[in-house]
């Protein structure tokens, strides 16, 4: 696993409800149902060369447009701000598995930083337990 941080300064899961709605000829009021959710984590993260992540995500982005052959991972949420175990290495964390969506390259203004955009698209159901912050294994 790498970790996510350097040159990222904000990221948040998005959750992108997928909604339908309903309205009977009985009805004024429409109803609406949540039907699924389709989570993804759009990231933006300054260049860093030799950064484990960024040349991870790079490497996604040199081999070009190969969907769903080297640009599917997954992606670990660790909870830090919970109680870890006794010996105090392991936290409740959540796994997904996510496929790489690059969408900028690395590029930006004159006299600003370079960066890059991509997005984790999640694939699928989460699996949830522990992560161990020494061994970097998820359980």
């Amino acid at each position: 696993y790498k970790l996510l941080g350097l040159g990222v300064s904000s990221a948040q899961m998005a959750m992108n409800p997928q909604e339908s709605t309903e309205q009977y000829i009985h009805q004024d009021v429409a109803t609406s149902f949540v039907d699924g959710y389709q989570p993804s984590m759009d990231v933006d993260q300054i260049v860093y060369p030799g950064d484990d992540l960024f040349d991870f995500i790079d490497a996604i982005r040199q081999a070009g447009p190969s969907i769903g052959v080297n640009d599917v991972t997954e992606l670990v949420e660790v909870r830090l701000y919970e109680d870890p175990d006794t010996a105090g290495t392991s936290y409740p964390a959540t796994k997904w598995d996510v496929q790489i969506a690059i969408v900028n390259a690395p590029g930006g203004d004159g006299g600003g930083r370079a960066s890059i955009s991509y997005k984790f698209v999640i694939k699928g159901e989460q699996t949830d337990g522990d992560f161990n912050t020494s061994t970097l294994a998820f359980s």
